[in-house]
């Protein structure tokens, strides 16, 4: 088992090979605010499910049933220091596993939503599409505990953002921490937004 600086014994990092087949893109994102998750704003990820009909299925199915059973797992994804996922196994009412990723530049604000609500909606949609069009359609609403994760996003977070504005600016990585720093810190502002009870 290994050590970290002061001695202290590390948990063996869980390491899951996963297909990209698994894998739903993200084509269109939104969300929503209310008594769910006590009023914080809750990421909605359309994703493409033109190859996974199963879960445009369980997606379907999902509005004629009381609850469905789902576990999830944040991770980093190897080799790819700007993207992190999510992995989805559904138990019921249908039986499937897929992955969600994101990259960190781009998409930074859907995963500290996520976080902030410990919950997604996961809605089935194609290429394309635009969330304020598509209100209507079925989606589902994920617990996503993550006490598990938040240290590490936040340490890759801040990595990542470092490194884009040390490179976007020409600056050096001891200068554009702080900048980073700031960034991360009004964007945390954003997502912590609660609706008054």
């Amino acid at each position: 088992m290994k050590k970290n600086k002061r001695g202290k014994r590390l948990k063996p990092t869980r390491v899951e090979r996963v297909s990209l087949d698994l894998t739903l893109p993200i084509v269109a994102d939104g969300a929503l605010a209310g008594p769910v998750a006590e009023g914080s704003l809750v990421p909605v990820l359309i994703v493409d499910t033109t190859r996974r009909p199963d879960i445009e299925e369980l997606i379907r199915v999902h509005q004629f049933v009381s609850s469905g059973d789902v576990t999830s797992q944040w991770g980093l994804v190897e080799k790819h220091p700007d993207t992190v996922g999510i992995m989805f196994d559904f138990h019921r009412p249908i039986q499937a596993r897929a992955v969600v990723t994101f990259s960190i530049e781009a998409e930074a604000i859907l995963v500290e939503s996520a976080l902030a609500a410990k919950a997604i909606y996961l809605q089935s949609g194609n290429v394309g599409d635009i969330f304020s069009q598509n209100l209507d359609k079925p989606r589902i609403l994920i617990e996503v505990p993550a006490d598990d994760f938040r240290a590490k996003w936040d340490e890759v977070f801040l990595q990542r953002m470092t490194d884009v504005l040390r490179v976007r600016s020409g600056i050096t990585r001891k200068e554009a921490e702080p900048h980073a720093r700031e960034l991360i810190r009004q964007l945390k502002s954003f997502t912590n937004f609660r609706l008054p009870r």
